[in-house]
């Protein structure tokens, strides 16, 4: 699946020969999760809603807490440009001011939409791949290691993106859902190719050798491969 999000910054910075850019969309682009058995599934209609509600019960796990992940990264960045954009990140996550336009309250809208139950969401319990993806996100922003925290966000955004949309195109199968059921996944493929370029705007600074780039790659393959972790245990559950 190509990475319209790096390929459209790479063209619009004129960075479009550049070699680490070419490896990091190379190996997003050829990654195994684009081509996970749950999309295909999924946009061949052939997941029910109660198999798409096992889908949003456990990604939930990783949307409530995404904000307090970019607060513990947060805390390792220095005063700047860096800093302030992920104080912006953070903040949208939030809802801005308000708490309803949380990203984590268009999911649970979805969640609703689905079926779910306040009861069943509330018993809902970490499955083995979600563990390790939130564990992830936690470990690399605890780590203090601004390079790869940098990458493993500004580049994760472009992923989150072409997620989205491939999740979107499943949430078409499902009868009965409403656009506004959907901005979980809406909200996230647009805006999200705008969140990856203001991050890697500000990680290049810091990018000043091949061992900073190095870490930066590490970043940026730990939560890819996690991501596809947390896909391969939902098709567990769900039997696919």
């Amino acid at each position: 699946m190509e990475c319209n999000p790096l390929r459209n910054y790479m063209r619009e910075r004129d960075l479009t020969d550049h070699v680490f850019l070419r490896r990091v969309l190379s190996h997003i682009e050829k990654h195994a999760l684009f081509e996970h058995r749950f999309f295909q599934a999924f946009s061949d209609g052939r997941l029910t809603i109660g198999d798409v509600g096992v889908w949003a019960k456990q990604r939930l796990f990783s949307s409530q807490r995404f904000a307090y992940f970019l607060g513990v990264f947060l805390s390792h960045l220095p005063d700047g440009p860096a800093k302030q954009v992920f104080i912006r990140q953070k903040s949208e996550e939030e809802g801005d001011g308000n708490p309803e336009k949380a990203h984590s309250k268009y999911l649970e809208r979805l969640i609703c939409a689905l079926g779910v139950s306040s009861q069943d969401l509330d018993a809902e319990t970490m499955l083995p791949g979600t563990c390790d993806f939130v564990g992830t996100f936690m470990r690399i922003s605890c780590e203090g290691d601004i390079l790869k925290g940098m990458s493993m966000y500004g580049f994760g955004e472009a992923v989150i993106a072409m997620e989205m949309t491939l999740l979107l195109e499943g949430l078409d199968t499902i009868p009965g859902l409403l656009p506004e059921d959907k901005e979980y996944c809406s909200k996230h493929a647009l805006i999200d190719e705008h969140h990856a370029a203001e991050l890697l705007d500000v990680l290049w600074p810091y990018l000043k050798n091949s061992s900073d780039e190095d870490r930066a790659w590490r970043g940026l393959v730990e939560i890819l491969d996690a991501r596809k972790g947390f896909y391969d245990g939902i098709v567990s559950v769900i039997g696919i």
